[in-house]
């Protein structure tokens, strides 16, 4: 009885854990290992939901011949194509291949884009850059009804229905399983001579420009790379919410807390931005389980994570900016005379 209690809280505190490591992992590589200063993380998310929300669904509605709008008549277009994808397997499967791999795209190419456009900024321009152009994003999509249903946004059918009673469990396998492929990809990226490259640039830009090295197009390609791996956690978002709401892709939730993650477990370092998501998780998880037990604090306890996101970045910058496990500085071995003297 306390395992079936306690099994869906577990299973949604890992998915929940599993999305934001693909955020605050792609905001290491740029930031930490790079030097790319980006508060606008959530423009790639949020154009992965935008796909989501725009493709796979129309292409379902042509292809089983519903001749309804998709977004005016959401709910009911949504019902009948859950009636047909829990009878094909084959069709909701191969949409959500398509639908992946457009995302990547048009967050690879959006990522490369406007990184492209920012190459002359300064670290801190760049930074505020990057949140412009994420904030006009959501305000587009808040505001252009026909890509996301507008502020009130749109529901998705349920692409796993076709499993019937063990959806559940192959859905949270999925939300789990492509976020540590994705983490495992920038380590063997940052273990790689690339990555030691990374952190060339990050250190001394001018350097690596007089050994040769088009640091321009280094920087393009890491955007590009972790923009698409960005698109694919917007696409788990929307596939967990079964909905795309622009206005839940904001700076707060998916650009500040990946940055006290990765802050708060060392930048420069995935062994700490492990650490750090899984500890801000957990206490978001706590303080959201708890905190209408917290009703006699003196303050409204539905802005208490915000405050308590803030209270937190002033202990880590003050206490410990270098993070809980700082990042290893290279080892460079030397062969020297080993006589005796």
């Amino acid at each position: 009885m306390v395992l079936e209690t306690l099994l869906p809280l577990i299973i949604e505190t890992l998915t929940f854990f599993s999305i934001y490591l693909v955020c605050s992992s792609s905001l290491n590589l740029q930031q930490g290992y790079t030097g790319i200063s980006n508060l606008g993380l959530f423009f790639s998310i949020s154009s992965g939901a935008y796909v989501i929300a725009a493709l796979p669904t129309r292409l379902a509605v042509w292809l089983y011949g519903i001749n309804m709008d998709f977004v005016y008549q959401n709910a009911l277009v949504v019902s009948l194509l859950n009636e047909r994808f829990a009878k094909d397997a084959l069709t909701p499967t191969l949409l959500l291949i398509i639908t992946f791999f457009a995302a990547m795209a048009v967050g690879g190419i959006l990522g490369y884009a406007f990184t492209y456009l920012s190459l002359r900024l300064t670290e801190t321009y760049l930074a505020v850059f990057f949140l412009c152009v994420a904030e006009a994003i959501k305000i587009f999509g808040e505001n252009f009804i026909p890509l996301a249903g507008g502020p009130n946004g749109i529901l998705l059918p349920n692409f796993f229905i076709w499993l019937g009673n063990y959806s559940w469990i192959f859905q949270s396998a999925f939300f789990i399983i492509i976020p540590f492929i994705i983490f495992a990809v920038y380590e063997k990226v940052t273990r790689s001579p690339f990555g030691r490259l990374l952190k060339a640039i990050r250190e001394n830009e001018l350097a690596v420009q007089c050994l040769g090295r088009n640091t321009v197009s280094v920087k393009l390609k890491v955007m590009a790379f972790t923009s698409a791996f960005l698109a694919v956690a917007g696409v788990l978002v929307s596939l967990r919410m079964r909905s795309v709401v622009a206005g839940t892709f904001d700076r707060v939730d998916y650009s500040f807390w990946p940055w006290l993650m990765v802050m708060l477990g060392g930048v420069g370092n995935n062994l700490g931005c492990l650490l750090g998501t899984f500890l801000c998780i957990i206490i978001r998880r706590i303080v959201y389980w708890l905190k209408f037990y917290l009703v006699f604090l003196p303050v409204d306890i539905m802005w208490l994570e915000y405050i308590l996101l803030g209270l937190a970045f002033m202990i880590v910058m003050i206490y410990k900016p270098e993070g809980i496990l700082p990042e290893k500085p290279y080892q460079v071995k030397q062969q020297g005379d080993s006589r005796s003297n």
